[in-house]
């Protein structure tokens, strides 16, 4: 027989109770109102009160396509957006409202908090470099809505919240911290933006708001890290940071599109290393497929069927190679295009031409 670790006097275990008590009046203590209702957003809360103060103003969105067979649009996916005017705007990402026939949204129903409405829903804009996209819903009374914060404020190592609808369940709050700042974006484009590193648990549709712990939307969820292999990846999630949003937001909102990114205003396609050697060629390239005649490249000297080797003296292959370039200068800009054109015998010899950049839309 073992020996206790602990050696001491000998001592009578009670024999357990054979009923449960069940008699507990324990109740949660009351939220503090006073807090939750700081139209300044100046006082620290904690989850439970941030929630309290935030909820109405996260809503479900649903994404509806035509589908072979049926007469109407069919529900296709969902994801969250927040709501940011009293007028109806909300916030969402681009990839919620990618194809969509038909949009709605989902938001409670403030005089009886057990129900929600659903309200059709306009794409203000969309934005896929970003990955924002603003949507526009209406009613005769005023919606609820968020905070937006500065995300120049967030330190590494503070408390957050996302509140969102992943797998459609509604008003699902999560808590962490950030994780680190200035990652990149999904889209790894020079036109994306920064996002927010959290640990906090995103799950598929939960692209809503991430909240400060005063109630300040700092961020718009957007995607996380998963894994394609054995390997383990946990809590690690990006949103985009609400400073670099706003410009978006405000473009979406009065133009459709986001206003002052450069461009050549032309489509291309890769010239692979392998096909480039086939024809004789140096290097690889971007083959012109297509020169717009309202942009200043049309009157450059440029033509379909030249491919771009290099911009700037800096090699490309990719037309994202370009934009990355190009997105570091301004409109008016003159950039200087090396080209292969094919002669008519088929030989291609090596030419220098200028292009003035000018405003482009992309979406």
């Amino acid at each position: 027989q073992g020996e206790s670790a602990d050696s001491g006097s000998e001592s009578t275990i009670a024999a357990p109770s054979t009923t449960l008590n069940t008699s507990s009046t324990a109740t949660a203590a009351p939220l503090d109102e006073s807090k939750i209702n700081d139209s300044s957003n100046s006082t620290l809360l904690n989850a439970e009160e941030l929630y309290e103060k935030v909820k109405n103003t996260v809503v479900l969105v649903y994404n509806y396509q035509r589908q072979t067979g049926y007469a109407e649009p069919v529900k296709y996916g969902s994801g969250s957006g927040v709501v940011f005017t009293s007028d109806g705007y909300v916030i969402t990402n681009a990839h919620v409202v990618e194809g969509a026939d038909k949009m709605t949204v989902v938001a409670p129903d403030y005089k009886n908090p057990d129900n929600t409405k659903e309200y059709e829903a306009t794409v203000v804009g969309s934005d896929t470099y970003s990955d924002l996209a603003v949507l526009k819903i209406s009613r005769d009374d005023p919606f609820e809505y968020a905070t937006l914060g500065d995300s120049d404020t967030v330190r590494v190592g503070q408390d957050v919240c996302v509140l969102g609808n992943p797998k459609q369940l509604l008003n699902s709050l999560t808590k962490g911290i950030v994780s680190g700042l200035g990652r990149a974006s999904a889209s790894n484009s020079a036109y994306g933006t920064s996002t927010i590193q959290i640990d906090a648990a995103i799950n598929s549709g939960n692209s809503g708001g991430l909240f400060d712990m005063y109630g300040n939307v700092i961020g718009i969820i957007d995607y996380k890290l998963v894994s394609n292999t054995s390997a383990s990846i946990d809590n690690i999630g990006f949103a985009i940071t609400i400073n670099e949003a706003k410009p978006v937001i405000n473009d979406l909102m009065t133009k459709g599109y986001v206003t002052n990114r450069p461009g050549l205003g032309i489509n291309g396609e890769e010239i692979s290393e392998y096909s480039a050697y086939m024809q004789g060629l140096e290097s690889g390239g971007v083959y012109v497929t297509y020169i717009s005649e309202d942009m200043p490249v049309a009157k450059s000297g440029l033509k379909v069927g030249d491919i771009i080797s290099k911009v700037n003296g800096t090699a490309v292959t990719t037309v994202t190679d370009i934009q990355n370039i190009i997105a570091e200068l301004n409109i008016g800009d003159t950039v200087e295009l090396t080209v292969y054109r094919a002669g008519a015998t088929g030989r291609y010899t090596t030419k220098t031409i200028n292009v003035e950049l000018a405003e482009i839309e992309l979406s």
